[in-house]
């Protein structure tokens, strides 16, 4: 969470619907993560920010495949 944003939380059954206003730079916009299983969930957003007030639309998933990635390194570290 950024300290220029404000969040409204509410969660009904697995999904879980965040709002928010942030001032730098000014946006705004609605999140939806659904989670599928311990292991597996969805997300959508639909915001509006930026100079222009631009408008912007998101949608994604992710499932947990492995706790060893074998020789793939996160971004950002020396290999």
């Amino acid at each position: 969470q950024r300290p220029d944003c404000k969040y409204d939380q509410s969660r009904s059954g697995t999904t879980t619907n965040i709002k928010y206003v942030c001032t730098k730079p000014p946006s705004q916009g609605e999140i939806e993560v659904t989670t599928l299983g311990p292991e597996r969930y969805t997300m959508k957003l639909r915001g509006s920010g930026g100079p222009n007030n631009r408008q912007i639309a998101m949608q994604g998933e992710g499932q947990w495949l492995a706790a060893d990635c074998g020789k793939l390194k996160p971004p950002g570290r020396a290999r």
